[in-house]
């Protein structure tokens, strides 16, 4: 084996064990605090934008009868939402939600996730999940 090729294999072994090993931090995109500094309705992955509501295209609904966040496209034919299992509680608290797309952005598919709330205002409440580093900010009504 040449030697260029013996450092590329151990250099391939010290990553492999690093990661076996957990010794990988996250980065900034599975921390809320980018996140939570988002004022537009959307999906998140820390502070980048998965899919967010735009006002010229889309229209947000929530149905408080079945805790259904929505953003679709002004035709109905996109949308992206999240289905709580329960009310919204307070923040600090958690709630499971199930995540789905039908062709909005890069916004993938979760169930039964859970969220945390790490803030609320208005009608509108900041659900994060930092296993998967998702971030909802959605339109409710209390």
């Amino acid at each position: 084996m040449k030697f260029k090729n013996k450092i590329y294999a151990a250099l391939l072994a010290v990553s492999v064990a690093a990661i076996a090993a957990g010794c990988v931090e996250k980065g900034p995109e599975h921390t809320p605090a980018l996140f939570e500094n988002k004022t537009t309705e959307g999906f998140y992955n820390g502070g980048v934008s998965l899919y967010s509501f735009s006002k010229n295209k889309d229209q947000l609904y929530f149905n408080k009868g079945t805790n259904t966040f929505r953003i679709m496209t002004d035709d109905g034919m996109k949308y992206a939402e999240v289905v709580l299992e329960s009310s919204i509680p307070g923040v600090g608290e958690s709630v499971t939600g199930t995540v789905s797309n039908h062709g909005l952005g890069q916004v993938k598919d979760y169930n039964s996730l859970q969220f945390e709330v790490i803030k609320k205002t208005g009608e509108q409440v900041w659900l994060w999940n930092g296993k998967v580093g998702l971030g909802v900010l959605m339109f409710y009504v209390p």
